[in-house]
């Protein structure tokens, strides 16, 4: 007997649908308040600034407001807290301190400053993880570090995210010229690392969104631009070399060349913060009559304290963080943004030593809250742009299991 056609129920796996139902049901369950997205933006317009307010009984300003974050997550966001301190980014961070804190152990003249101050910005940054979770949060973060620009040119790329996904051509001409802005104000510091790394960022963002003839039109824009208004002193100034001119070699070249002729003694257990910035540091290539100079260079500087283990440390928490960032980011401006940032930090990590900057415990904690907030799935689930062709995929595939019919007699 064939069953009725109103009984029958069509059957799928819905899988998908589940989890993206029960992703938006946990979103519902934190919204963020206004309180909390004004510290997330307060905390990321001050930043550039710290250097120019006085401090507070010794206190810096950024210090007070990262310490009001804790206090209001600890009092009001203890679930949100409990639930991002054992992310896979904070636990391979407690692998690199342990590791650092055994190796300083073991050298003379052992100093944990520089472990303390790593945890202190780890801390920042789980606290900042446990407020990023909405939408809402991430665009009042990323248009905090937009105002940031205004002091740090180097964020300019968070203008071309918004000048490629703006939706009226308004609005794109004032991001595309906000971006031209300081992209040559990027180029007056003569900084090669600054120049570079503002390039790199906005390569990745245009690649990201895709090739269109906006990109396209984009890029011509901002190459006249830097042709037309960078001084022509400037780009001589772009140059790097190792020869030495009057008896004295570039400080950077110098520090290199240090990093590769002491290396045998320091690749295997490296020689120690306390020892580094002390006796051995003083008698090395890196000491110079003020004092100690760094390795300019994050990953080589870690190496010089704790050899190849805190390298290895190091590199595991660089690859946990680059898992953070969700597929198809560029199908939306926030995770546009969000890689952009991500990209800056890490390419910063190659032109300076000090890896415990308020910055980088800014955008680690905004990369873990979206991963885990935002977006749980990996992957970017909603398109917000018109030019669709260029990714195919949609944010939920249909699953390719055969369909099950089902009667009321099976129920």
């Amino acid at each position: 007997m064939i069953p009725s056609a109103f009984p029958v129920r069509l059957q799928t796996s819905m899988a998908p649908a589940r989890a993206l139902s029960v992703t938006r049901q946990s979103l519902r369950q934190y919204p963020t308040t206004t309180v909390e997205r004004f510290l997330l933006m307060a905390i990321a317009v001050l930043m550039p600034l710290e250097d120019q307010i006085p401090t507070v009984a010794g206190f810096s300003s950024m210090f007070i407001l990262f310490a009001v974050l804790a206090g209001y997550v600890i009092l009001y966001r203890l679930r949100a807290l409990a639930r991002m301190w054992s992310h896979p980014v904070f636990l391979s961070v407690y692998v690199l301190l342990t590791v650092g804190g055994v190796i300083e152990f073991s050298h003379p003249y052992a100093s944990y400053s520089e472990i303390f101050r790593l945890g202190l910005m780890i801390a920042g940054a789980i606290f900042v993880a446990s407020l990023c979770r909405d939408r809402q949060a991430l665009r009042a973060n990323m248009y905090g570090l937009l105002v940031a620009g205004i002091w740090m040119s180097v964020l300019l790329f968070l203008t071309t995210s918004l000048a490629l996904a703006a939706k009226s051509a308004r609005r794109r001409k004032l991001f595309l010229g906000i971006t031209l802005f300081c992209l040559v104000a990027a180029f007056l510091p003569m900084s090669r690392s600054g120049v570079a790394i503002a390039g790199i960022a906005c390569a990745t963002v245009m690649f990201k969104y895709g090739v269109n003839i906006r990109v396209i039109i984009a890029a011509a824009v901002l190459g006249v631009g830097i042709l037309v208004w960078v001084p022509n002193v400037v780009f001589s100034r772009l140059t790097f070399s190792t020869e030495a001119h009057r008896g004295k070699m570039e400080s950077r070249a110098r520090v290199y060349t240090a990093a590769v002729k002491h290396l045998p003694e320091y690749i295997l257990t490296g020689v120690g913060v306390g020892n580094f910035w002390g006796p051995w540091g003083m008698h090395s290539q890196f000491g110079k009559h003020s004092g100690v100079s760094g390795a300019h260079n994050g990953f080589v500087q870690v190496t010089i304290y704790w050899g190849l283990a805190g390298l290895a440390a190091l590199l595991a928490v660089v690859w946990q963080a680059y898992h953070c960032l969700p597929q198809r980011c560029g199908a939306d401006e926030l995770s546009l943004c969000l890689l952009g940032i991500t990209v800056v930090v890490f390419l910063a990590i190659f032109a300076a030593h000090d890896l415990t900057s308020k910055i980088l415990s800014l955008v680690l904690g905004t990369l873990v809250g979206a991963r885990c907030w935002i977006w749980p799935q990996g992957v970017v689930q909603s398109v917000s742009r018109k030019h669709r062709r260029y990714y195919l995929q949609p944010a939920i595939v249909p699953s390719r299991e055969p369909m099950k019919w089902r009667s009321h007699a099976d129920s």
